[in-house]
């Protein structure tokens, strides 16, 4: 059975995780959120956790080394349980910089996902998307 693979992109309260997370529950998919991927990096304590959460602290992006880092890991347990439970996977919010689209597809063409990676645009005007966040 082909795997498929989602990324929800759009504005910060366009209700990307909401989405993400009810198409993850209904079709049974892997849902990778950066942020979560983040939050648990942090609870490790280390130089870079606590490194990290300075960074998301202050508002600021890690390095996409990071995030590719936390990717491949999970990639790997989600490729390891393929054909076992794993439909899919659904990216939140992901990639944020060109460079981090680059490495996601070159990351899904490594694990042979390639073929059914659809992005799902959630777009939403920035006085709408600051109303909602204030």
């Amino acid at each position: 059975m082909e795997t498929k693979v989602f990324t929800f992109l759009g504005r910060a309260g366009c209700g990307k995780g909401t989405q993400a997370k009810l198409l993850s529950d209904k079709l049974g998919l892997v849902y990778i959120g950066s942020g979560e991927l983040l939050r648990e990096r942090v609870k490790q304590g280390d130089f870079t956790g606590k490194k990290t959460d300075a960074t998301m602290g202050q508002g600021n992006l890690v390095p996409t080394s990071l995030i590719f880092m936390l990717w491949i890991n999970r990639l790997e347990e989600i490729k390891k349980d393929e054909g076992n439970n794993s439909k899919g996977i659904i990216f939140d919010g992901s990639p944020r910089k060109m460079v981090e689209a680059q490495m996601l597809e070159e990351a899904l063409k490594w694990y042979e996902w390639d073929k059914s990676f659809k992005v799902v645009l959630i777009d939403l005007s920035r006085e709408e998307s600051f109303n909602r966040l204030t």
